[in-house]
């Protein structure tokens, strides 16, 4: 049986095959399934709540209403002490160009965005915050359930 494809809207999709169907994202031609990765508010919900509220302060309520929706693609595989990246968008296969911004509201955090679409979130707690430990623990009990990926990688 072959998948059938609807695209829903603007980058989404839903497909359907011989096992059921799951939503995806859309690259192109090419549609990626994300049912089965992990929220971000989720599996990282201090992180995700500082997120939000740092983007609400800083008057982006777009990118804020992303944070409840984007799914965990990889964490970062850099050896670098305390690194608590993750990337929330598949590995896009070419850059972005001109629409690739950072946006680092209230210093909290750093994103990456692309076309106006969360893409990678660099926790930036340089200081003990008074959630760091939450943020560490929540970062270690994702490892090992999405892959990782080194920072060269698009």
């Amino acid at each position: 049986m072959t998948a059938r494809i609807r695209r829903t809207s603007v980058g989404t999709a839903r497909v359907w095959g011989r096992y059921g169907s799951a939503r995806g994202r859309t690259l192109g031609s090419k549609v990626i399934v994300v049912d089965h990765l992990p929220k971000l508010v989720d599996a990282l919900p201090t992180l995700a709540a500082a997120l939000r509220d740092s983007l609400l302060r800083e008057g982006d309520a777009e990118l804020a209403a992303q944070v409840d929706e984007v799914r965990i693609h990889a964490t970062c595989g850099c050896d670098e002490e305390g690194c608590l990246s993750v990337y929330v968008a598949a590995a896009r296969g070419a850059p972005c160009g001109d629409t690739y911004r950072v946006v680092m509201p209230d210093a909290v955090v750093t994103i990456g965005v692309c076309a106006e679409q969360i893409e990678y979130i660099e926790d930036g707690v340089l200081q003990e915050a008074d959630d760091t430990p939450d943020r560490r623990r929540e970062y270690r009990a994702l490892e090992g359930t999405v892959p990782t990926r080194l920072p060269t990688d698009l």
